[in-house]
């Protein structure tokens, strides 16, 4: 296997997982990396890997040949980021892919999109629109466009609903402000996860130009119930969780349903349940780590 692919994101939770995945199966890989990226997530395989700078883009496509390209990277907001740099990662960047794609002939872009409705916030709308923008090109290239659901494991960002959760209750904080935790979520593993882009990269052939891949566990939890079996897997028995505190968001989806029927009919299926999911964080974050 010699195929060539450059990734985006990398550097990030989805993307290191996926491009550590993507070697052990014998691909050449090139990774899009910023002047401030922290490679921390990749020092085990770091040197199999070819860094490519955003400003050498054009001349990179100039002397390689790409099979084909994942786009993983994304800014959430989450950590107090402009406007213009949720742009910049979410539409700019990916439609200078896409391009460079384009005229490259290159064979595939596959797109890690959300599933969160268009106008709840600034990184769904940018998402939002580069999906538009996928589909009007699509007659040019092969666009597969995965949409997984709350995907979490070990190690992951505090960020995060659920690292995020068990580590203030493995800290036996005092309390936790939460909203009513009646919001329904599909939590998927990142195992799981990773074995559904496998899958999709080994069809690629059954594939012709725009795809949606809605990817999860075609499972439903609580936030109050997640946050509850957390809990009672951290067997802890101090912190006090606050219930209702934080006001709902605005238009926030109550139950995100997902329909996995075009994994399943490719062979994939999710393995890993949310309990299942949950002692294996603990026992690699925490019973490793004593």
């Amino acid at each position: 296997m010699n195929s060539h692919i450059l990734i985006t994101g990398s550097t990030g939770y989805l993307g290191s997982h996926l491009t550590e995945a993507l070697l052990k199966k014998g691909y050449t890989i090139s990774i899009l990396v910023r002047a401030n990226s922290s490679m921390l997530r990749l020092n085990s395989f770091e040197k199999k890997l070819n860094l490519v700078k955003i400003e050498d883009l054009d001349f990179f496509f100039l002397k390689e040949q790409i099979e084909g390209i994942i786009h993983v990277a994304t800014n959430y907001g989450r950590k107090g980021e402009s406007l213009s740099d949720i742009i910049t990662s979410n539409l700019s960047l990916p439609i200078k892919l896409l391009e460079l794609a384009i005229q490259n002939k290159v064979r595939f872009f596959i797109n890690t999109d959300t599933s969160l409705p268009e106008n709840l916030n600034y990184y769904s709308l940018s998402k939002a629109q580069f999906r538009a923008w996928l589909k009007m090109k699509s007659n040019e290239l092969k666009i597969i466009n995965v949409i997984p659901e709350y995907f979490y494991g070990p190690n992951d960002d505090d960020t995060k609903f659920i690292s995020g959760i068990l580590r203030k209750l493995k800290g036996n904080v005092e309390s936790i402000d939460l909203s009513e935790g009646i919001q329904k979520r599909d939590f998927v593993y990142i195992d799981d996860v990773i074995a559904a882009y496998m899958c999709v990269i080994k069809h690629l052939d059954k594939f012709s130009q725009f795809t949606n891949i809605p990817l999860g566990s075609a499972t439903t939890i609580s936030l109050r119930s997640l946050v509850e079996l957390i809990k009672k897997k951290s067997n802890n028995k101090l912190t006090k969780l606050n219930f209702g505190i934080i006001p709902m968001r605005e238009g926030d989806v109550m139950e995100s349903k997902v329909d996995i029927s075009f994994l399943l009919g490719l062979g994939w299926e999710p393995i890993i349940n949310i309990e299942e999911g949950l002692n294996r964080i603990i026992d690699i974050e925490f019973k490793n780590n004593k």
